[in-house]
């Protein structure tokens, strides 16, 4: 039914995971191979950052009937900071780097889901929109929770 609506395009963010050889395999990505032959018209865009060679000959293969095409960047991501700082009060250090960060989309990293606040009304109430997604959340949600962010 669904192959009726024309569909001519897939974006399938974080595809690394398609690949056992990637640092964050999740099986159920495996079956993204269906869209190749059910939707053989439409073309298939696969997001990575961290794909080495061995991943983007796993992504041809399990997403791609034609010749793919690659477009590789450098590794160097500016716009990205990692600090390690003693964790004294989390939600007041973090709301500190959101605010210097204002105006501008911050994503915060959890370990695991427990213990992170689960979907960011603490943010929320300090005037941030903010909503959570992880492997347990739903994006419709998450953005919904966000106000459409």
């Amino acid at each position: 039914m669904i192959e009726r609506l024309g569909v001519r395009a897939f974006a399938i963010d974080e595809a690394h995971c398609i690949s056992h050889w990637g640092h964050d395999f999740r099986p159920e990505y495996r079956q993204l191979a269906m869209l190749k032959d059910r939707f053989p018209k439409a073309s298939i865009h696969a997001y990575t950052a961290t794909a080495t060679e061995r991943v983007r000959a796993t992504l041809s293969s399990s997403l791609v009937s034609k010749s793919p095409r690659y477009s590789v960047g450098v590794f160097d991501r500016p716009n990205l900071v990692f600090r390690v700082v003693p964790r004294i009060d989390v939600y007041s250090q973090t709301l500190e780097v959101i605010r210097r960060h204002k105006n501008q989309a911050v994503i915060i990293y959890c370990i695991s889901r427990r213990g992170h606040g689960g979907d960011g009304a603490h943010f929320v109430a300090h005037g941030c929109k903010a909503g959570a997604l992880s492997r347990g959340h739903d994006a419709r949600r998450a953005a919904a929770d966000a106000g459409g962010v």
